[in-house]
């Protein structure tokens, strides 16, 4: 199903998502209103990519979510000093449009993105870094699962998976960063 800014799926009150996969999900923004937890059928080019928010805490909530796939890693050395890489070519846009509801965010990896790692943690841009909103609920294994945060969202904009630790700790590149070999 394929979305667009000017003409999303909105999901009311008690809606539910049932059979998303990798030949089916929504390729675009989708919008859901009502305070209960939510799987967004989000992805693109055959990747089905969900995007999991906790229960906002008011009936009038409205969340926009998207999954976007490019590969400019922008502002990635603007971040917070827990976070040792940040993988922004894959990212969700996840929005509150309406309410002051702050809810936990869950990410997806699939066979498409594996992990490199288990020491990972979700940021979040709140327009001038990345911040850490740290590692919650892991599930699954380098190939497929979900990672939920460890806090609360507080501003709602660009959400990726990255990897935690210090400057001194050295995470391997992706092989796409990988210029010129010696």
């Amino acid at each position: 199903f394929l979305t667009k800014s000017t003409n999303e799926l909105t999901l009311k009150l008690g809606a539910k998502v049932v059979g998303a996969s990798d030949s089916s999900y929504v390729q675009g923004p989708v919008k859901k209103i009502g305070n209960t937890a939510f799987v967004f059928p989000t992805g693109i080019n055959n990747s089905y990519r969900p995007i999991e928010i906790s229960a906002p805490s008011t009936t009038t909530s409205e969340f926009i979510a998207e999954f976007k796939d490019d590969s400019v890693s922008v502002n990635t050395n603007t971040k917070d000093t827990t976070l040792a890489r940040l993988i922004r070519e894959q990212y969700w846009n996840l929005n509150r449009t309406s309410g002051t509801s702050q809810v936990y965010v869950t990410l997806s990896w699939n066979s498409l993105s594996t992990l490199i790692d288990t020491i990972v943690t979700i940021a979040s841009w709140n327009g001038s870094q990345w911040k850490d909103m740290g590692k919650g609920i892991l599930e699954g294994n380098n190939s497929f699962g979900k990672l939920q945060s460890n806090v609360a969202a507080t501003s709602y904009n660009q959400f990726i998976i990255a990897f935690s630790g210090s400057s001194g700790i050295l995470i391997p590149p992706a092989c796409q960063e990988i210029e010129t070999a010696y």
